[in-house]
């Protein structure tokens, strides 16, 4: 935190801001101090250190609806990609306060596919989500991460056939989130396969039905679910962050933070089940706290 901007300051708080004891022996004069008050030479007092803060502060803008990205990407250079901006100081290690604000009504997402064999493997940073915190091994003890989401995180819905849903934001440091006014949605899960079954004279056939849907990222924001028909037999739908895919016989693409549901099937073969939904935020082990808007969220919050 910085020093007071008015008023009195006491030696005690001059040691706090740089890190020491309160009760720790600082001198006005030495070099720690003078860099604090930004002043290398000359007479200095106590009115000198006014709203003067020891912390850098970096921040990270996404002001239009973008891909997702890994702080690594930004966390230390004065950057623009797309509609993601980075700024502020130089990054010093155990002293920084990296912002995230993502803007009213923007949209930061893992992935649109509209041709299945172009879905890549990996989605929006280097474990494979939406917004990745990559910290450990990057960050020092003493950084901080806050994210302050106006608008909307999506994970990317599944693929297809029963697979799961990817995380929205995904950290391997501590980190505090402001959602009072914005919506993070884990992936939907995809559709289940579709089974099919005949009997000709003695002998019973099983074929494969449609493949299942993909899962949305924002169906439960941006409601679009009903009224889609099924895809034919042997077809799959597509999922995008947008809507859910549809199913081949039955297994329809879940919505954002959503499990998809499972195939209809006809014979004594049990249909597939629907993918699981991602998570909204996946900490693996991590310290989680939230300023507001806990519960505007999709899709369950792993520990």
């Amino acid at each position: 935190m910085a020093l007071p901007a008015s008023g009195a300051i006491s030696i005690g708080d001059v040691s706090v801001e740089l890190g020491r004891a309160a009760t720790a022996t600082t001198n006005l004069n030495e070099s720690a101090v003078r860099a604090l008050f930004g002043l290398a030479s000359g007479a200095i007092d106590m009115n000198t250190g006014h709203g003067k803060s020891n912390r850098t502060v970096r921040n990270i803008v996404v002001s239009s609806n973008s891909p997702g990205f890994n702080l690594s990407s930004f966390y230390a250079t004065n950057i623009t990609s797309g509609g993601v901006a980075s700024s502020g100081p130089a990054y010093t290690a155990g002293t920084t306060d990296i912002i995230i604000t993502i803007n009213s009504g923007v949209i930061l997402y893992g992935y649109t596919f509209s041709t299945y064999p172009n879905y890549p493997a990996n989605i929006g940073g280097v474990l494979g989500n939406t917004l990745v915190i990559d910290g450990s091994g990057l960050l020092t003890a003493g950084d901080t991460v806050k994210i302050i989401n106006n608008g909307y995180i999506a994970g990317t819905g599944a693929k297809r056939n029963s697979d799961s849903g990817h995380t929205a934001i995904e950290t391997t440091w501590p980190i505090t989130i402001d959602n009072t006014n914005g919506y993070i949605a884990g992936g939907g899960g995809g559709g289940g396969s579709g089974e099919a079954g005949y009997t000709t004279g003695f002998y019973s056939y099983h074929v494969n039905g449609g493949q299942g849907g993909g899962g949305a990222g924002l169906n439960h924001i941006t409601p679009v679910f009903s009224a889609y028909p099924n895809a034919t037999f042997g077809e799959h739908g597509l999922g995008t962050r947008i809507k859910g895919g549809n199913g081949g016989n039955r297994g329809l693409g879940g919505n954002g933070g959503m499990s998809g549901t499972s195939n209809g099937y006809h014979g004594s073969r049990p249909p597939a089940g629907g993918g699981f939904p991602g998570y909204s935020v996946q900490c693996h082990g991590n310290a989680l706290t939230w300023i507001g808007g806990s519960t505007r969220i999709f899709g369950d919050v792993q520990a």
